[in-house]
C-alpha cells in the first residue's frame, strides 16, 4: 500500500488494519453460510 495514491509510511500502517477488517467481513460471511447449512441439516 505505501505505493498507491501515494499513501508512503501510512500505507505500510495503514495495510495491516485494512487486511483484518476485509477479513473481519469474509470471515462473517462465511460463518452465517455455515449456520445456515446447519440450521437446514437439523
Amino acid at each position: 500500500m505505501p505505493k498507491i495514491n501515494g499513501l508512503g509510511i501510512h500505507g505500510v500502517f495503514i495495510a495491516p488494519a485494512l487486511t483484518d477488517g476485509i477479513i473481519c467481513v469474509m470471515s462473517i460471511f462465511m460463518i452465517i453460510g455455515e449456520f445456515r447449512k446447519m440450521s437446514t441439516k437439523y
